[in-house]
């Protein structure tokens, strides 16, 4: 969008841009601050002024709007769930230190999944696994991740439950998302770096040197003295 991640403000953007009110927003229509653009000031105004703009467009279920509301006040630990097509995505914010999880390795990591009814009735074009896939980031969102898909229709089918990305290029998405939950991308890459594993989000230990030789090039081990695995799998 052209500002600071944490900085977009509700008015400016470009017209092809969709924007979606959230459901906070009907409580009252008293005065709020909102992002300006700038880092350091803040745009006040009210409720109402954003929907003579935008109009009545509501996010239809609680449930998401709830989740990021919570993220955004850090009344949680953020956790986030993506679909099997944003691997990419994944990895880049693993790379971060935030707990993700893809959807079919969410048991094998013991997330304990809760059996949800679906959310629509199943679509008789809709292969099973897709079908599978969008039940389980259902289960996932009702348990306070923050779900993330790409497709147009997982989003229309789980509507109000699942956020879905605008962007279609890993390093946009990862902008978007930090914008949407106001994650400051250089202090959670500087908290969270090497923290966590980009391939099975486990955590990272350290190793011995002499455990990582044979395992990294050997200019790098005759380089570092400090190196890490995976605690999952020591391999890695």
């Amino acid at each position: 969008f052209g500002f600071a991640p944490g900085n977009v403000p509700p008015l400016g953007l470009h017209p092809d841009v969709e924007v979606f009110l959230s459901g906070q927003l009907r409580v009252q229509d008293e005065l709020a601050c909102f992002s300006s653009g700038l880092p350091g000031t803040l745009l006040l105004m009210r409720p109402s002024s954003l929907v003579a703009v935008y109009g009545e467009r509501w996010l239809s279920d609680e449930l998401l709007s709830d989740v990021v509301e919570r993220l955004l006040e850090r009344d949680q630990t953020p956790g986030f769930v993506c679909d099997s097509m944003l691997q990419r995505l994944t990895a880049r914010m693993r790379a971060m230190g935030l707990d993700v999880v893809t959807v079919g390795e969410s048991r094998k990591h013991g997330v304990p999944i809760s059996k949800v009814p679906a959310v629509k009735p199943k679509r008789p074009s809709l292969k099973p696994a897709r079908h599978q896939e969008e039940e389980e980031l259902a289960a996932l969102a009702l348990q306070g991740r923050l779900a993330i898909t790409a497709s147009t229709a997982t989003a229309a089918a789980l509507k109000g439950r699942v956020y879905l990305l605008r962007s279609t290029v890993a390093e946009e998405q990862l902008r978007e998302i930090c914008m949407v939950v106001g994650f400051n991308w250089k202090n959670e890459l500087r908290k969270g770096w090497n923290t966590r594993c980009s391939l099975c989000n486990a955590g990272i230990v350290q190793v011995p040197k002499e455990e990582a030789k044979g395992r990294v090039p050997e200019k790098a081990f005759e380089a570092y003295d400090k190196f890490f695995a995976c605690s999952e799998d020591p391999a890695r």
